[in-house]
């Protein structure tokens, strides 16, 4: 069953982390940072593949 789960500081860190292993697992992440610019990397990183 997916889930959706909310990732603060996800552009780094343990919480880049998080969102890689959820997005494996098939649940809708919403990445939340404040470097705009960063979180945008992450997110071309892991969900446009």
């Amino acid at each position: 069953m997916s889930k959706t789960i909310v990732i603060t500081g996800s552009n780094s860190g343990i919480g880049k982390a998080m969102v890689m292993n959820l997005l494996e697992q098939h649940h809708d992440v919403i990445m939340v940072a404040r470097d705009s610019d960063k979180t945008t990397q992450v997110y071309e990183t892991f969900c446009e593949k």
